[in-house]
């Protein structure tokens, strides 16, 4: 192999070793924007619970209301 062969090679690595390096910063960038976007996603979610959980009776709640009701029947009944 010759100077000028192994320059050529040398040439080919760093260029395929450049074009590496550059696709792996955009798959990172890539990834880093898809987990922002899926933690902004979460977030929101969760605050959309957080709300509809608020608003919601529990079970507990309900079956005290249930049983008010039950009671109320049977006071205007008799």
């Amino acid at each position: 192999m010759t100077d000028k062969d192994a320059e050529g090679i040398s040439t080919r690595i760093s260029a395929f070793s450049a074009g590496v390096a550059n696709n792996f910063v955009k798959m990172r960038e890539n990834a880093f924007k898809r987990n922002k976007s899926l933690l902004k996603e979460l977030e929101v979610e969760s605050a959309k619970l957080r709300s509809r959980t608020y608003f919601c009776p529990t079970e507990l709640q309900l079956n005290k209301l249930k049983a008010k009701y039950e009671d109320d029947m049977r006071t205007k009944i008799k």
